[in-house]
């Protein structure tokens, strides 16, 4: 994408993006990538996180998040994206050893980039192929089924 195509998204200040102007990027670069869109919006949530993970903030927060194990760094999702902004509502709820429901109020309608965030954040905390399905529900909450 180039630096025009870019600011005509507003993203002179990345940080100062509005939640629909984010979705519509999203959206663009998926189709600018030659696949079906859901596809890459998989591949760019988890690209995101991974990129994330390589500077020196992630990189702290995921020797943290290895420590205190897959599950317990799971169920305090709702806590990581309470920084993230504050639309996103999140709550983590354990349904087994190696099963935690996590359900956001509002995604956008790209559950497959969050759930390349989700796989890759369970990856870079070396689970061995973590598993994330989703499911819509009928009062516009999102639930995501995390497994290893």
């Amino acid at each position: 994408m180039t630096a025009r195509e870019l600011a005509e998204f507003g993203l002179e200040k990345p940080r100062d993006v509005d939640k629909d102007t984010w979705i519509r990027l999203l959206r663009t670069l998926a189709r600018k990538l030659d696949a079906q869109e859901d596809v890459w919006l998989e591949k760019l949530g988890a690209a995101m996180l991974e990129g994330y993970a390589d500077g020196f903030v992630g990189r702290s927060l995921f020797l943290v998040l290895k420590l205190m194990g897959p599950r317990r760094a799971l169920l305090r999702m709702a806590e990581n994206f309470k920084t993230a902004d504050n639309v996103t509502e999140v709550t983590a709820t354990a349904r087994g050893e190696t099963h935690v429901e996590i359900v956001f109020n509002d995604i956008g309608k790209v559950p497959t980039y969050v759930r390349g965030l989700l796989l890759e954040a369970m990856t870079t905390m070396g689970l061995q192929k973590p598993t994330v399905t989703f499911e819509e529900l009928p009062n516009g909450h999102t639930k995501f089924d995390a497994r290893w």
